[in-house]
């Protein structure tokens, strides 16, 4: 048996425990500090997403025909998908040398395109002066109302209606007149000088009567042709509904 003395018996030693993989020993962490990795904070960009709102413009409506020329196509198609052709319904004078005027709607393709287009629409006493591009007499204008059929345009002009009062007196009126038996109203086609309705033209020229205009409403009240002549005779005051075009 093999024995290490180390020293006497008397003397007392030191002992220290070594770890058998490093020979500084057992390591203690120092206060205070970690030796925990740092956690690794994943960084995440947030962008404020704002909401937009488009705005969109409103929708353009049509502004309504009040006077003045304006035109309008009348397609059978548009009023009703599959429709070629149809009555127009229709009626019209021609006391106005300058066109066709509209006295009725009745049944028919301007009635419904009336419905479906009201901004446009087509209305008594507004006048035609052409029809698909084409003028000519009044004759021919009917002529064409009549053997149109995929479409339709027409020029129109609509009147301006003012009310006109005058103290007829026993005075003439001292104008002639255009109109049938069956005419919407009369059309003044000249004026005599020294007539009631020259000298009130010549008081009153903000509110004159000329030649062109139509007479629709005598006092309030809607007549035909010859009708309203007789009333214009009768009456001693004069309250005349006239149109200018």
């Amino acid at each position: 048996m093999f024995c290490a003395c180390c020293g006497s018996a008397d003397e007392e030693g030191t002992f220290a425990e070594v770890d058998a993989h490093s020979s500084m020993g057992t390591l203690q962490e120092s206060p205070g500090k970690s030796t925990v990795p740092a956690e690794v904070k994943e960084v995440k960009e947030v962008k404020e997403v704002k909401e937009v709102k488009v705005v969109k413009d409103p929708p353009k409506v049509p502004t309504p025909i009040t006077e003045g020329e304006f035109e309008v196509e009348i397609v059978p198609s548009a009023i009703q998908p599959g429709r070629t052709d149809g009555s127009l319904g229709l009626d019209y004078d021609f006391i106005d040398s300058k066109g066709l005027t509209i006295t009725k709607i009745s049944d028919g393709l301007v009635k419904e395109y009336n419905v479906k287009f009201p901004e446009r629409a087509l209305q008594p006493f507004d006048r035609i002066s052409s029809v698909n591009g084409e003028t000519g007499s009044l004759d021919d204008l009917s002529d064409l109302l009549l053997k149109a059929k995929d479409s339709l345009k027409l020029k129109l002009t609509r009147p301006k209606e003012r009310s006109v009062n005058i103290p007829k007196k026993s005075d003439p009126l001292g104008a002639q007149m255009d109109f049938k038996d069956s005419s919407a109203g009369l059309v003044l086609t000249k004026l005599m000088d020294g007539g009631l309705l020259s000298r009130w033209n010549a008081e009153h020229p903000e509110d004159s009567v000329l030649p062109g205009d139509r007479v629709v409403k005598v006092n309030g009240e809607p007549l035909l042709g010859l009708p309203m002549v007789e009333k214009i005779k009768k009456e001693s005051t004069l309250r005349l509904t006239v149109l200018r075009y």
